[in-house]
């Protein structure tokens, strides 16, 4: 069996005591267990200060509010160079942004959440403004980590609540390549009204998930994936969304470089969450 560690000590979303439904991602622990992975958890008590564990397929770090410590990102950053695969996953809302942590991948995070007014442009949630703040996409690149899903752009989206925005960092030796963008009429909401204020606030597209992959020891490349928002994949979100399921699924099998997970999704008519 594969190994797939998730990241805890650092607020992160997590299948066990969570405190609210959107922090809980234990569906997507059944899935990866599905896949014949074994899943475990990953902090200071169990290693993290000293080293990534060799069997580690994949390591997760999922919406961490708190900073990790020096010790910690010289573990990641010994894992990434023996030809490891990360998956971020960022949020806004973090205590302050992990610059040590981004720069390992070599991206720039806006924690400031995006919004759109569009009409039928984000999920209905409550009736109220702050569903704005629930936007969807289905800009999707044709990039071959999710390939399938690009070709179902036309009849399947992206939910990821409460997102914010990622960029390329330059002179970093990986490559970036974005892999999901916002729609045109989002834009940046400084003051939290959930409205377009167009003295202070931009509308455009932004990144919202890129993959990377650099070179690593003994010939070796090292893969990420880093996302923008962490809610995405939380359970109140994941299992209403079939866009999101296949962003999982596909990107998780680049990422264990396992061409077989992934797949065709059906299609989807209507978001509701």
């Amino acid at each position: 069996k594969k190994t797939a560690y998730f990241t805890v000590g650092h607020d992160e979303m997590f299948w066990k005591n969570a405190p609210r439904d959107d922090e809980k991602i234990d569906l997507a622990k059944k899935f990866l267990e599905g896949l014949n992975f074994k899943t475990k958890e990953l902090g200071l008590d169990d290693g993290l200060g000293n080293e990534v564990p060799e069997d580690a397929a994949i390591l997760f770090i999922v919406g961490p509010k708190k900073p990790f410590l020096p010790s910690e990102i010289r573990s990641i950053q010994n894992y990434r160079d023996a030809g490891g695969s990360v998956y971020l996953m960022l949020e806004p809302g973090m205590e302050q942004v992990d610059t040590a942590l981004l720069g390992l991948f070599g991206v720039d995070f806006n924690n400031t959440v995006m919004a759109t007014d569009k009409e039928k442009g984000y999920a209905y949630v409550t009736g109220g403004l702050t569903d704005r703040a629930f936007v969807a996409t289905n800009k999707f690149s044709s990039h071959e980590s999710i390939s399938e899903l690009a070709k179902r752009a036309d009849q399947l989206s992206m939910v990821v609540p409460t997102t914010g925005a990622i960029s390329e960092v330059k002179d970093h030796p990986g490559k970036y390549t974005a892999v999901l963008k916002g729609m045109p009429d989002w834009f940046n909401d400084l003051n939290g009204n959930y409205q377009f204020d167009k003295d202070s606030e931009k509308r455009g597209s932004v990144d919202i998930a890129a993959v990377l992959e650099g070179p690593a020891e003994g010939g070796k490349n090292w893969h990420a994936v880093v996302m923008a928002d962490a809610t995405w994949l939380s359970n109140v979100v994941v299992l209403q969304v079939v866009g999101n399921q296949g962003f999982f699924a596909e990107t998780v099998g680049w990422l264990a470089q396992d061409p077989s997970i992934g797949g065709e999704q059906e299609s989807e008519e209507d978001i509701k969450i």
